[in-house]
C-alpha cells in the first residue's frame, strides 16, 4: 500500500498548529526543543493514522518517517518565524469555501451558465489593526520547488485569487465595521 507523503506532510503541519492552539503555546516563547517535540508527536500521530504497519514495515519506510519529520520540522520552523515577524495569526486551518454560501465562487460564463467553485485552503491568517483586518492565505506545497510559470499562472494563481476573494467575503461578513484587505497569498 502506498502512502501519499504530501497528505501525511499536510496533516502533520495542520495537527502541529491545532495542538499549539489547544496547549495555548505561544510563537514568541516556544523553544526549539518544544517545537521539535511537538513535531515528533504530530508526525507519529499522523503516521499511525496511515497505518504504522505500512510506514514502519521496512527500513525504507522508517527512513521515510524520519524524512517526514525533518521536512515537517523545517517547514514548521519557517512558518513560525513568518508568523513571529509578520504579526499575522493563524485563524483557520483547512478552511472550506463553497459556492453555495460565497458569491465570489459563483463565476458567470459567457454561455449564460454559472460555474460553482468549491475548495479548501490550508491556512487563513489574520492581522488585526484598529480599523483594518488583513488576510493571508497559505496553501502548503510539498512537491517539487520548480515553478512552471504557465501552470502557476493558470492553476495556482487563479486558485489562490478565488480563495482570497472568498476569504475577503467571509471575513467582511464577520467584521462589517472594519476594512478587510488582502495581505498576501
Amino acid at each position: 500500500a502506498m502512502v501519499d507523503l504530501g497528505t501525511v506532510f499536510h496533516r502533520a503541519i495542520e495537527l502541529f498548529f491545532r495542538k499549539m492552539k489547544e496547549r495555548q503555546m505561544d510563537f514568541e516563547t516556544m523553544t526549539e526543543e518544544e517545537r521539535k517535540e511537538l513535531t515528533g508527536i504530530c508526525v507519529e500521530e499522523v503516521t499511525e493514522q496511515y497505518g504504522s504497519a505500512i510506514l514502519k514495515s521496512s527500513a525504507r519506510n522508517a527512513y521515510m518517517v524520519r524524512r517526514i519529520f525533518r521536512i515537517t520540522d523545517r517547514t514548521v520552523w519557517a512558518l513560525c518565524e513568518q508568523i513571529k515577524r509578520s504579526g499575522f495569526v493563524p485563524a483557520g486551518f483547512e478552511v472550506e469555501f463553497r459556492a453555495a454560501d460565497t458569491d465570489s465562487l459563483r463565476v458567470p460564463l459567457g454561455s449564460g451558465e454559472t460555474m460553482y467553485l468549491n475548495g479548501k485552503i490550508d491556512r487563513v491568517d489574520l492581522k488585526q489593526e484598529e480599523d483594518k483586518i488583513y488576510i493571508n492565505i497559505i496553501d502548503y506545497k510539498s512537491g517539487s520547488m520548480a515553478l512552471d510559470l504557465t501552470s502557476a499562472y493558470y492553476g495556482l494563481q487563479i486558485q489562490l485569487i478565488f480563495y482570497m476573494d472568498a476569504a475577503l467575503e467571509h471575513v467582511r461578513k464577520q467584521h462589517p465595521d472594519k476594512e478587510v484587505l488582502p495581505g498576501g497569498v
